[in-house]
């Protein structure tokens, strides 16, 4: 978000105090290796997201906006692939050389523009737009 997607990391940072929802980021956070990692090693596309939901837990985050489709695809496939593959989930914690926690909400923008509710989204609609032909891409990833 601050790299190659700078722009959308400022708007959407700015959208968000719009409507007062506060953004914490993950201390010491990593990218989750979207497309590299689980190209290059399996375990590896599960421990790099694993490490991050570790992180988010132990900073007391009960809900994490995923804003990028890859990154959102990432922790929710290692997620669900540690609940169901209990060997792989005892592989990552040993890469990890901590136990994989959990209690952790995965969300994506869509659904936390849906939290915030159409109603506050509403209230601070400006200019109406319903004129306006618009295409949105939230990313393929989120279908």
């Amino acid at each position: 978000m601050t790299g190659t997607s700078k722009e959308f990391d400022l708007s959407l940072r700015q959208v968000l105090s719009q409507l007062d929802v506060e953004v914490v980021e993950i201390n010491d956070w990593s990218c989750c290796g979207s497309s590299s990692a689980h190209i290059t090693s399996h375990l590896l596309s599960v421990a790099l997201p694993a490490r991050n939901l570790n992180l988010a837990i132990k900073q007391g985050l009960k809900i994490v906006v995923a804003p990028c489709a890859a990154c959102y695809s990432r922790l929710v496939m290692a997620q669900h692939e540690m609940k169901e593959n209990p060997d792989l989930k005892a592989k990552v914690e040993e890469v990890l050389n901590e136990k994989v926690l959990d209690g952790v909400e995965i969300i994506n923008i869509v659904q936390m523009f849906k939290l915030v509710g159409k109603e506050k989204l509403e209230q601070m609609k400006k200019v109406n737009l319903s004129g306006l032909n618009a295409a949105c891409y939230y990313g393929c990833l989120l279908g």
